[in-house]
């Protein structure tokens, strides 16, 4: 086609055949009639079952109010003003700061050899006890069986190793609890004061965050009595006094074992008018629209003691209300908080209770299938000034406090309500139906791979390209943080990155280049001796 005729098929693109590449001149019936009769090839380079169908909102609510809501996490967060005095006065307080610096470091290790020896396993789920008749998530199994994701768990089953899944959690939970009987921290009035400035404002970006979640997706919920189970020095309460006006509520009780953590807490949150201080829950008939638990369980012995707690305290929570349970962000804190998890799903029939976060379903959870992830995410905090409080490096002016934590409705959620997201006529509903991206997400120049979790029961590796406008979501995938939700279409990847997919297989999936990057690292590889002492090392000193 001549240059002057260049407009004649301006809106159509593509790829010239090789018929044309040597001819600059051609006559556009000659193109239009090539046209009709190319390949398919020329026209999409692909497979069929590659393709996407393009992004179509459900409805027309504009773009901002969903970005509201699917983004909810909270970038690198500063101190809050109304502790932040109090607190340096606290810590000036004390004697000398080398006294607080070693009972710091005492804090630190007593923490680490309770949260971080546990390495992730395939944690035993009661939902896929076989023994239970008419087993919905029977089925669930043998999909997940076909998954390269779940090799290790069908290996576990093929050798009969988890055994009856009820006894194996609990099993599993005395021989963890068995390994740290001194990991309780007796609080003195210097080790209260360090812990606290160890703690206090990790603890507060973690709750700052989930309670704006709980305000943005649950619109309805308008709390005006709540309980802080554990309260420790009081970084709950300020994160809530943050997010709603504590002052203005009707109850705030305050539950906290340790006499001297109860003094500090009294010190630094403002005077409300209607709170009490308590040392543990008395009989009360009292009933809470939100009830909070910060970092209990971990310090409880035993899987039953734990579930205890939960009925206890779920029974003290009203319709309507929702409790909010925070571990580390460690094998052990999602063990502990996948049995909670699982207690609710077993034990309360449908529509009873609802997960507002992070899971997007209430069904088994993926990720405690795989045996080498847990669920867990991280805020950014501003860390104390080194020469008031030495934690860590000096360097270092940022931490990223990592932790697990599950948001449970007493109430059927939009889920059990609506079909699906199309019936949904608010934002805060449309997002119980989307996907959570539980790992940082990978920006690969003109792509972006997510890890996300979604309904029913499935974890997968999500791509976004630029190349192609149906998929939508680039700008925003771009933007994308860890915890936030995923709204627009997802288009599946290998998995390959994570290393979910069988030895024999990846072959197929490298290129030439990780291929010849995989031979160096082989010939770099340890003998088989060498692996076995170090893993006996390991198990000696570590445990299974």
């Amino acid at each position: 086609m001549c240059p002057r005729d260049s407009t004649a098929l301006s809106n159509v693109y593509i790829t010239r055949p090789p018929t044309l590449r040597n001819k600059s001149c051609v006559s556009y019936n000659a193109v239009y009639a090539i046209l009709r009769g190319l390949n398919a090839r020329y026209i999409h380079h692909g497979f069929q079952f590659d393709r996407i169908s393009p992004y179509k909102p459900a409805n027309d609510l504009p773009s901002d109010q969903l970005d509201d809501v699917s983004r909810i996490s909270i970038k690198t967060l500063p101190f809050p003003k109304e502790v932040k005095d109090k607190l340096f006065t606290l810590i000036k307080s004390v004697a000398k700061k080398k006294h607080l610096d070693a009972c710091g470091s005492y804090v630190a290790k007593r923490l680490a050899a309770r949260r971080c020896v546990e390495v992730p396993r395939v944690l035993p789920s009661i939902l896929l006890d076989a023994d239970a008749s008419e087993n919905e998530y029977n089925d669930v199994m043998k999909q997940l069986s076909a998954d390269p994701k779940f090799e290790h768990l069908k290996s576990l089953f093929k050798h009969n190793q988890l055994g009856p899944n009820e006894q194996a959690q609990i099993e599993l939970a005395e021989a963890e609890d068995a390994r740290h009987k001194n990991s309780i921290i007796h609080f003195s009035p210097n080790i209260a004061i360090a812990h606290t400035a160890h703690t206090f404002f990790g603890c507060y970006a973690v709750f700052l965050r989930i309670f704006n979640e709980l305000k943005r997706r649950a619109e309805k919920f308008k709390p005006s009595r709540v309980m802080f189970y554990n309260a420790g020095a009081g970084a709950p309460i300020v994160a809530a006094h943050t997010i709603w006006d504590l002052d203005a509520f009707d109850d705030v009780l305050v539950v906290e074992p340790s006499r001297n953590l109860l003094k500090i807490c009294e010190f630094l949150i403002p005077e409300f008018k209607n709170i009490r201080y308590q040392s543990d829950v008395y009989d009360t008939t009292d009933c809470f629209d939100c009830v909070v638990i910060p970092y209990a369980m971990t310090n409880m012995r035993g899987a039953e003691s734990r579930a205890l707690l939960v009925k206890n305290l779920w029974n003290r929570l009203s319709v309507g209300g929702y409790m909010v349970v925070v571990e580390p962000g460690t094998p052990t804190g999602f063990r502990i908080l996948h049995s909670i998890r699982e207690l609710f799903i077993s034990q309360l029939k449908k529509g009873y209770f609802h997960f507002l976060a992070p899971c997007p379903h209430e069904s088994i959870c993926p990720l405690a299938l795989t045996g080498k992830d847990w669920c867990h995410f991280s805020q950014r905090i501003y860390r104390i000034p080194h020469y008031l409080y030495k934690k860590g490096s000096i360097s270092r002016s940022i931490d990223n406090e990592k932790y697990s934590y599950l948001v449970v409705g007493k109430s059927p959620g939009p889920r059990q309500k609506l079909k699906n997201e199309d019936e949904a006529k608010t934002a805060a509903e449309k997002s119980f139906f989307w996907s959570r991206i539980v790992m940082p997400p990978l920006k690969l120049g003109r792509r972006v791979l997510m890890d996300v979790c979604s309904a029913p029961n499935n974890f997968k590796r999500i791509i976004v390209p630029k190349n192609i406008p149906e998929s939508s979501g680039y700008k925003y995938a771009r933007d994308a943080m860890w915890g936030d939700l995923w709204r627009f279409v997802e288009r599946e990847e290998r998995p390959i990155a994570r290393e979910y997919t069988p030895e024999k297989v990846k072959p197929y999936l490298l290129g030439k280049n990780d291929l010849e990057k995989d031979v160096i690292y082989s010939s770099r590889q340890i003998d088989d001796k060498t692996k076995q002492k170090i893993e006996e090392e390991m198990l000696r000193h570590y445990g299974g």
